[in-house]
């Protein structure tokens, strides 16, 4: 190891040499304007889709959207994803689980009784 200070004169000029690399990227920051949401590349939606079933396979055909839902151009696309979503029917939540098998039962028994 070395005992051995820096000398003062090395210390300024990396001290001078930190000030100046922070002033030229102070400079280098920001943006002069107002504020502006990041693009956001959403497609326009479309009506021309048609759905096609082969066997337990779904063809989905529709044009590939050529502006954005905000009229302005997209760039090319490469691909288009789609997702599946399910949610629970409304009242389904309601009815209790096991009340088609109660009515089973119950037809049975009204079928043994006559």
């Amino acid at each position: 190891m070395c005992s051995e200070r820096p000398s003062r004169a090395a210390r300024r000029w990396a001290a001078a040499g930190l000030a100046l690399c922070a002033l030229a990227g102070a400079g280098a920051c920001g943006k002069k304007g107002d504020p502006a949401p990041p693009l956001r590349f959403v497609p326009q939606t479309t009506d021309q889709l048609t759905v096609e079933q082969r066997h337990l396979d779904l063809i989905l055909e529709l044009p590939y959207p050529k502006t954005t839902a905000a009229g302005m151009a997209l760039p090319g696309l490469d691909r288009v994803e789609v997702w599946e979503v399910r949610k629970v029917a409304p009242g389904a939540l309601d009815a209790p689980e096991d009340a088609a098998g109660d009515a089973g039962e119950a037809a049975g028994e009204a079928g043994e009784a006559a």
